[in-house]
């Protein structure tokens, strides 16, 4: 593909990720204008005739290993607690939010996705879900999958086999993450890491931009939609090869201008695979 092909093809990707949010969230603003007026003739009103309405929850739970989270609006942390237990605590979710066991060690938790369910006449439109999952001390996981709708994502002190985000609209924040095999499946939004270490990462980004300040081994890959990608990486470049394809923005190693290259280290045991698209790429890496 010729450099005037890559811009076309990029541009017209840029364009129309702009148009669809720009659409998404007129209708979005419109949804909350109406659901606003509602509300506020109906504040009084703690439920729908349908069984609606906001809870909270606190529960603890033993011997919990795995995590399948599907979370519909509102924001989600994972953090490390006190105690021995998996504790979950929730604010102003909706009545059909769930957390229960299956299969002996994973720990379901779930929120209504339907969009409609913000019209009910009940919920006033301030309110705003949170969801906080609390790790038991040296908590070693296994399997952590998050399915986020939009809304934020917060992850501290996890360990874990494999962690699998796919992520809407909303930032993605992570603090001292270390796993096995880190996917990341972003929308709109940021994804901002760090402390991170990972035998292997596949990091997809939609619109917004991508940090990572850690160790990344093994075999890794990065493909970027509209933003830039900063990875500030522990090692040299001799500890990897690497293969950029840049998109419209420019590459920098180590503070260095490159187009599109193919980096190879016989030696190497890692490597990375980068697709950019509308944005530039930063890979620095520190031998601390």
């Amino acid at each position: 593909m010729s450099e005037f092909q890559k811009i076309i093809k990029y541009a017209a990707m840029a364009f129309a990720i702009f148009l669809a949010v720009g659409i998404i969230t007129g209708i979005i603003g419109g949804v909350l204008a109406l659901t606003g007026v509602i509300s506020a003739v109906s504040d009084t009103n703690t439920e729908s005739a349908s069984g609606g309405g906001t809870m909270d929850f606190d529960k603890e739970f033993e011997g919990i290993s795995n995590f399948h989270i599907k979370n519909g609006v509102g924001e989600l942390s994972l953090v490390k607690g006190s105690g021995d237990k998996v504790r979950v605590t929730a604010a102003d979710v909706t009545k059909d939010f769930r957390a229960s066991v299956i299969s002996g060690d994973e720990l379901n938790i779930t929120t209504k996705t339907n969009f409609w369910h913000i019209f009910n006449w009940g919920i006033k439109i301030h309110t705003k879900p949170r969801i906080t999952v609390y790790l038991p001390e040296n908590f070693e996981g296994k399997n952590v999958i998050i399915d986020a709708g939009a809304g934020n994502i917060k992850l501290e002190d996890l360990n874990c086999e494999k962690l699998d985000i796919n992520a809407g609209v909303g930032n993605i924040n992570g603090d001292n993450v270390k796993t096995q095999r880190l996917t990341v499946d972003g929308g709109v939004g940021e994804i901002s890491m760090y402390g991170v270490t990972a035998e292997g990462s596949d990091i997809n980004a939609g619109v917004g931009n991508i940090r990572i300040q850690g160790a990344l081994y093994g075999r890794n890959t990065v493909d970027a939609g509209v933003g830039d990608i900063t990875l500030t990486l522990k090692g040299s470049t001799d500890n990897y090869n690497i293969k950029v394809d840049p998109g419209i923005g420019n590459i920098y190693i180590d503070g260095n201008k490159y187009g599109q290259m193919s980096w190879n280290n016989k030696t190497a045991e890692n490597s990375f695979d980068i697709d950019g698209g509308v944005g530039n790429i930063h890979v620095d890496f520190k031998n601390d």
